[in-house]
């Protein structure tokens, strides 16, 4: 391993065999993480939708990476911007289907 060579101290060497189950620990965390806040921001529901499709997309490019191949660490490094692109979508198409507090207040309203 070339940080051993160059005897720099990484998360490569930290975590050693466990490198594809810290970064699905990781993975997890953050997902969770960005649920709760679309959870906490009353963003519509297909938001959550949303966001478990890029968890699962990040869930596959972090089993299917081989770390001992650049060019396969490449594709997934580059395969990020799917992600990326799926969490915002998500957000944003859950921010503009998010119920106003005007329509909110008129539902309930007409319940009482």
């Amino acid at each position: 391993m070339d940080d051993v060579k160059v005897g720099v101290k990484s998360t490569a060497l930290l975590f050693a065999g466990n490198t594809k189950r810290i970064l699905l620990c990781f993975a997890t965390g953050s997902f969770l993480a960005i649920c709760a806040s679309s959870v906490v921001a009353n963003l519509h529901w297909c938001s959550l939708v949303g966001l478990g499709a890029a968890y699962a997309v990040q869930a596959v490019q972090i089993l299917r990476v081989d770390l001992d191949d650049v060019a396969s660490c490449r594709r997934g490094f580059e395969g990020s911007i799917a992600f990326g692109g799926i969490v915002f979508v998500s957000l944003l198409g859950g921010t503009l289907l998010k119920e106003s507090p005007d329509e909110k207040n008129s539902e309930e309203g007409h319940q009482n």
